[in-house]
């Protein structure tokens, strides 16, 4: 990480200890290179908050691929049990795949392959590492609330913009983060 691009120094959800002159200076350190606001995270926060910018392009990327291996799947699927071929199973099928490629991309080093390429990962938001399975899955199975309308992500779009955080509402359940990668977080 360039040393001019600030870092955030983020106390514990719920601290309120501080008083208003350090809760002020606390605001104004926490910017992000873009100068908005980050808000309250965790005080040993080295990453900055991953954009919303940088979440959308990584979602594409994410969702272009999947849509491009559920094509073919069900390409080939269809070609052996054409008669089973409507559009509902293909959705769901689709809805499924997805999930479970998030799923398992996040749990296995917090990345998925859009991730990757944007330099962004998901941490659990009380040890900043690797979040554990069971908060992968709920951040996951909870895409379908997050992308309403189907594929929009209209849901998902307005928490990470209405919270200092940036998180979707599976991230505020599962109580992780999406950071911007500086360092091989464990």
């Amino acid at each position: 990480m360039p040393l001019s691009e600030p870092t955030m120094s983020i106390p514990p959800a719920g601290n309120k200890e501080s008083g208003a002159g350090e809760r002020d200076q606390a605001q104004a350190a926490n910017k992000t290179p873009e100068g908005a606001s980050t808000g309250r995270l965790l005080q040993h926060v080295s990453h900055p908050i991953a954009t919303i910018g940088q979440r959308f392009w990584a979602l594409i990327i994410d969702l272009v691929l999947v849509s491009v291996v559920t094509f073919i799947i069900w390409v080939v699927l269809g070609l052996i049990t054409f008669r089973f071929g409507s559009l509902e199973v293909y959705e769901v099928g689709t809805l499924v795949l997805s999930i479970l490629y998030f799923i398992l991309f996040e749990s296995m080093d917090g990345q998925t392959i859009g991730k990757k390429i944007l330099h962004i990962r998901v941490v659990s938001a009380e040890t900043m590492k690797k979040p554990g399975l069971e908060a992968v899955i709920i951040r996951n199975v909870l895409r379908v609330l997050d992308a309403f309308p189907p594929n929009f992500y209209i849901i998902g779009f307005l928490f990470a913009i209405l919270n200092d955080r940036r998180q979707r509402a599976g991230d505020m359940l599962a109580k992780t983060l999406v950071v911007q990668e500086a360092e091989k977080i464990l």
